[in-house]
């Protein structure tokens, strides 16, 4: 049997579908565009076939599609930023600006720039590809970010184009392309300029900020067995994730039709533009307990506070006396342990146990209004 299993776990690797990437990182002379941008001012750059530099345009043309169904596509180059500003003002270009975001443009070494850039996105190393010209810049990348997929762009081999842009293709290839696919960027361009702080002396008033923007969560509890952005949501999140439990269509399937079942998701929208269902949460109640099998949140939803007004609200609509996490640490759920931590939860323990009475003692301010959608 030994061979057997062996033949099982090879067939298991060759039909296995690897998560696709989530964002792109993309340099500028000699990548998104033929010629330097410093050299040859914006009007000598080149990305079609009359100056031989097709497979330029071919790639502009790969990361615009990219972006339409969900991608985040940021720019990291070593320019001066007056002269990119006006490259891109170019009516010719295909990738245009608006679908870049952060543009990390300057001098500094690149690696500055990829950590950046993964701090705005707020996503791991391991979701995103990184393409260059350079092979220096691309080990330099390479050395601070191990687990960030770095690919050389072919310039000087416009042949190698097609069979670049298959695996890129691979990379980032989904299965569907939901609503929250296409409004990913521009829900993380919205939180970086609202939520996040440029530097350590500089600080926000968070009360007014959460008061003003009249957030809605729009709660959904019937349906989740064919709901495929819950089912997606649970198996790809790995910040907010109670435990970092996966599961195939068939444990889905029978969590959801399991005795005493309750599941929400939860979706958000605000003054600045929906984001979509954003959290997901799975359990059963059993003598007023909610056992929480699955809690999971997208990073697009951090520092709104959706994940306390889900308790408040499943503690209030199903009359609970408590609620128990059955928790697991992961090397990347530290936010997650951050939350419970706000209620001093051990999070040390596999069973994090939140009363009632504890829950409103410590919860924040809440601001948003509520629709349950069922």
């Amino acid at each position: 049997m030994p061979f057997a299993s062996f033949l099982g776990a090879l067939f298991a690797d060759t039909i296995r579908v690897p998560a696709p990437k989530k964002g792109l990182i993309t340099d500028l002379d000699g990548t998104l565009w033929s010629g330097i941008l410093g050299d040859v001012g914006e009007e000598g750059i080149q990305w079609s076939l009359d100056h031989h530099a097709m497979h330029h345009g071919l790639y502009q043309r790969l990361l615009l599609s990219l972006s339409e169904t969900g991608a985040l596509i940021a720019v990291a180059s070593k320019n001066d930023m007056p002269n990119v500003e006006k490259a891109f003002q170019r009516q010719d270009l295909i990738f245009t600006k608006d679908k870049a975001f952060p543009m990390q443009v300057h001098w500094n070494p690149k690696s500055l720039s990829v950590r950046e850039i993964l701090r705005t996105w707020n996503i791991g190393e391991d979701s995103v590809v990184f393409i260059d010209d350079s092979p220096l810049e691309l080990e330099e990348v390479k050395r601070h970010f191990p687990k960030l997929t770095c690919l050389r762009f072919p310039k000087e081999e416009p042949k190698q184009i097609l069979p670049f842009l298959h695996t890129l293709r691979q990379l980032f290839g989904k299965r569907q392309v939901t609503e929250e696919d296409k409004y990913r960027a521009e829900s993380i361009r919205a939180s970086s300029e609202v939520f996040q702080v440029d530097g350590p002396e500089e600080t926000v008033d968070q009360e007014a900020l959460l008061s003003s923007i009249q957030s809605k969560i729009e709660i959904y509890t019937k349906g989740l067995k064919t709901d495929t952005r819950a089912f997606e949501l649970v198996n790809k999140t790995n910040q907010f994730n109670l435990n970092g439990e996966r599961y195939s269509q068939s444990a889905w399937d029978e969590m959801c039709e399991s005795p005493n079942f309750v599941g929400v998701a939860l979706g958000y929208k605000d003054k600045f533009g929906p984001l979509g269902k954003i959290l997901v949460l799975l359990g059963e109640v059993e003598d007023g307990a909610l056992n929480v099998r699955s809690l999971v949140m997208s990073c697009r939803a951090f520092s709104r506070r959706v994940e306390h007004r889900c308790l408040q609200w499943l503690f209030e609509n199903y009359d609970l006396r408590e609620m128990r996490f059955h928790f697991r640490p992961t090397e990347k759920n530290g936010p997650i342990q951050t939350f419970f931590k706000e209620y001093e939860m051990n999070t040390e323990d596999s069973l994090l146990v939140l009363k009632r009475d504890d829950f409103y003692e410590k919860v924040p301010e809440l601001y948003h209004a509520v629709e349950v959608k069922d």
